[in-house]
């Protein structure tokens, strides 16, 4: 019969975590390690976090590894971005990158999240916040490799401001994981819009795209300059803090450093979270947002698989000319076929457990024909 690849995944997912509490606790074995524990705990509101701990296992999230990053910068003087993270779990392998001065490598783009699974690979690439951490589940549960394409946090990269050469530099480093087609890729929000072009031009080049999954994210479309209010709190929304973001309607941000909006948002919201971490994610935001209200998308041939959630109420959406159109606008980008499927949720936490488990099965099918047009 069918393996159930939901159910196989949900059962792996509670072994690990059985595993992860039986593991040996391991402690620190000199001052870098104990003063990066104290950090661990600190910020992810535990204690007893061995050296060998994994951060993704102990339940972190992408700004507790900003806000970690932060204090290790101020504490031993070593820049760890966010792609570091894939490579160094643990507060063991974070030390030996302190003692080596830098982390090994440099900064990837293109990060593996779990290459575990069977079949051909499939690239997700980052929402407007510019990290792939929200993939993290998806990796386990899916029974296909699963890399994650995530933002340079280089406060020179130019690329940012420009979907079409973004796209291109991502295709780039793409194809020296993987030389020919047919591809298989996707995205949340943002990040759909990025996966689109980078079909556009893989087709060009003359390889094969098998389909292109589209996670809550709306057909681009070209609009104008938005404030810096406005840009505020969609970033601060998509934190997915539970911040009251509405107390900022009718507060004046324009015209104050990146920096100073953040610090003056935490008084609003009253809250004790240091944003000022955050810096470099929000000035990716704002670039990617404005590249995204001048990018013109194409026609492509591969399919599309349109996930919906149910709660779409986002206030970033809200004014979307396609809103009514079950496939958000997609199905005139595209001359191969369409499917839209709704699911339970919100824009943020359909990614999540327990929301996910109920429709990862769709990022298995090999093209939108094979799983029906809805």
């Amino acid at each position: 019969g069918k393996v159930d690849r939901k159910a196989l995944g949900r059962l792996q997912l509670a072994e690990e975590a059985a595993g992860a509490a039986r593991r040996e606790h391991v402690a620190p074995g000199g001052p870098v390690e104990l003063r990066l524990q104290a950090i661990w705990e600190r910020i992810l509101g535990r204690s007893g976090i061995g050296v060998t701990d994994d951060f993704f296992e102990l339940g972190g999230q992408s700004f507790d590894a900003i806000r970690i990053f932060a204090l290790i910068k101020e504490d031993f003087g070593t820049r760890f971005t966010l792609s570091d993270l894939w490579r160094a779990r643990t507060i063991r392998e974070l030390a030996a990158g302190i003692a080596g001065g830098a982390p090994a490598g440099g900064e990837r783009r293109v990060v593996p999240i779990d290459l575990r699974g069977a079949g051909e690979p499939l690239f997700l690439v980052h929402p407007a916040g510019g990290s792939v951490m929200a993939y993290t589940r998806l990796g386990r549960l899916i029974d296909r490799p699963l890399y994650g394409i995530q933002a340079s946090t280089a406060a020179d990269d130019a690329s940012r401001r420009d979907i079409v050469a973004l796209a291109g530099s991502y295709v780039e480093e793409l194809c020296a994981l993987q030389e020919r087609g047919p591809y298989s890729l996707g995205g949340w929000s943002s990040g759909a819009m990025i996966a689109f072009e980078m079909a556009a031009q893989l087709e060009a080049a003359g390889e094969p795209v098998a389909q292109v999954f589209i996670l809550d994210g709306p057909a681009p479309v070209r609009h104008g300059d938005l404030s810096d209010e406005r840009l505020l709190l969609w970033f601060l929304d998509d934190l997915a803090l539970g911040l009251p973001v509405e107390r900022l309607k009718g507060e004046t941000f324009t015209g104050r450093p990146l920096g100073e909006q953040l610090r003056r948002a935490a008084e609003i919201l009253g809250t004790d979270l240091d944003l000022e971490p955050l810096l470099a994610n929000f000035q990716i935001f704002r670039d990617l947002i404005a590249a995204g209200s001048r990018y013109e998308p194409g026609v492509i041939s591969a399919g599309l698989t349109v996930v919906r959630v149910e709660n779409d109420v986002v206030d970033e959406f809200s004014t979307h000319p396609a809103r009514g159109e079950s496939d958000w606008g997609w199905r005139r980008l595209t001359r191969g076929p369409v499917r839209t499927v709704r699911v339970a949720g919100t824009h943020h936490s359909f990614l999540l457990a327990p929301l996910v488990d109920g429709w990862c099965a769709l990022l298995e099918a090999a093209e939108p024909a094979a799983v029906g047009r809805t």
